[in-house]
């Protein structure tokens, strides 16, 4: 049996105006990969370590459009984290019997702009 574990998905929604720390981490099921969300002085970021070895700094998150910047004065409304966990079966392959596992997180941000 195949084992898919997918580590983490994270979905930003929307984004607002701040200027404080707030932040969530989101682990892979073996809690070997972290991912940290936070929003530092109006600007969302996420950062990644690996056996708590940082293997990615502090790198902004944020969306642009032409008519919209969500990458700055954003603020953290909320998070909600879910987790998956389910198996299922594919026709051809070198497995017969995948399982996916992953934790993930959707973020609602909201921006000035």
């Amino acid at each position: 049996m195949r084992k898919f574990s997918s580590v983490i998905k994270l979905a930003t929604v929307a984004a607002m105006l701040t200027g404080s720390a707030q932040a969530t981490v989101i682990k892979s099921p073996s809690g070997d990969v972290a991912v940290d969300v936070s929003v530092k002085k109006g600007v969302a970021q996420y950062s990644v370590k690996y056996n708590r070895k940082t293997v990615l700094d502090d790198s902004p998150l944020g969306l642009l459009g032409h008519d919209f910047d969500m990458s700055k004065d954003v603020e953290l409304l909320d998070t909600k984290k879910d987790s998956i966990d389910e198996t299922f079966s594919m026709m051809s392959g070198k497995a017969s019997t995948i399982e996916n596992r992953c934790n993930l997180a959707v973020f609602s941000l909201k921006s000035g702009e």
